[in-house]
């Protein structure tokens, strides 16, 4: 049986709330009973004709005249995020964030008490982790000892995703963690029992931002006995690189890779020779944003809360310890 229909709202009408958010809620494989109702943004409606949604201008708009939206996706730059989540919750409303979900931990934590407080809904969405590969290395990892060593490289091209977009240039912006904190969520969400400590981290600002638009860090768990290093770029041009290798600790020669988020590979062998490549799951349909609703629908059925804090505290003590990036002329 079907769940109940459930009128949802999208508020912020960007590319991200475009071409994921309202288009699997617009669309045939929409099967979570979420219907959207409406969108907000000052900036005018989606270019999309969307036969029988409202739109408003303003948020309080929409919380006055249309009673009946009971869910909202937040899909505005994370700056907004704290006030327009703690508005809506207040009204009784779930709440989906967009990532990164704040600007702080402690936004975070103040959201997630207001959604327990008025016994709503509060999900995180860091749509990457929706994907069937990374839920595949979840269960490769789930009996393996803990892994020794992880590289990520995530490199994107500024233009393709964030064309101009000056946001998260700002000191409010996130800069190229926009980005990376999906593989923070990734790594965080492939090993839920790890707690990571980050020892180091190198950031590159371009003249006038306030935001890095490369940055290194290393993370360490385990006891210290394991270590991560990540690198994530934004850049123009060019491929975009998600890619994290994991070499669990073991004796048996394997490691993995997650390339490019929806393929899961597995290697065994001896390094840097002899290794069998094994490809464990298939690239098939990309369902993230599929998969985050009807996540959201079955935690709203649930009266239930989703709230990740491990990636935003990982960004946030980057940003306190990042020395600058070495300039050179």
């Amino acid at each position: 049986m079907p769940p109940d229909p459930l009128d949802a709202a999208v508020v912020g009408c960007g590319a991200i709330a475009c071409n994921q958010h309202i288009r699997f809620l617009t669309g045939s494989d929409n099967d979570t009973g979420l219907r959207l109702a409406a969108t907000v943004d000052p900036a005018g409606p989606p270019k999309a004709n969307l036969s029988g949604v409202r739109h408003y201008a303003y948020l309080g708009d929409l919380l006055r005249h249309d009673p009946s939206v009971k869910a909202v996706s937040i899909c505005t730059p994370p700056s907004t995020h704290f006030s327009l989540a703690t508005v809506v919750l207040s009204a009784g409303k779930h709440v989906l964030l967009e990532k990164p979900p704040t600007l702080t931990v402690r936004e975070l934590r103040t959201l997630h008490t207001e959604a327990k407080r008025n016994e709503v809904t509060l999900l995180t969405a860091y749509h990457a982790r929706f994907n069937e590969a990374v839920e595949r290395l979840r269960e490769e990892l789930s009996d393996k000892p803990a892994p020794t060593r992880v590289n990520i490289e995530w490199r994107e091209d500024f233009e393709r995703w964030h064309g101009g977009q000056i946001w998260p240039w700002r000191e409010d912006g996130f800069g190229v963690y926009d980005p990376g904190i999906n593989a923070l969520s990734i790594l965080c969400h492939v090993l839920p029992q790890a707690e990571f400590q980050i020892t180091w981290a190198r950031h590159l600002t371009p003249q006038g931002a306030a935001t890095p638009s490369l940055a290194s860090l290393d993370l360490q768990w385990n006891d210290c006995n394991s270590i991560c290093r990540a690198n994530f770029e934004w850049r123009l041009g060019g491929q975009d690189v998600w890619d994290i290798e994991i070499y669990p600790g073991n004796t048996d020669n394997k490691y993995y890779v997650l390339r490019g988020v929806r393929r899961l590979l597995r290697y065994t062998g001896n390094l840097p020779q002899g290794l069998n490549t094994e490809e464990t799951s298939e690239l098939g349909p990309d369902r993230e944003y599929a998969d985050v609703y009807r996540h959201f629908r079955s935690l709203i059925d649930a009266g239930k809360c989703d709230v990740s804090y491990r990636e935003m505290e990982i960004v946030e003590n980057a940003f306190h310890i990042a020395e600058p990036w070495p300039r050179t002329e």
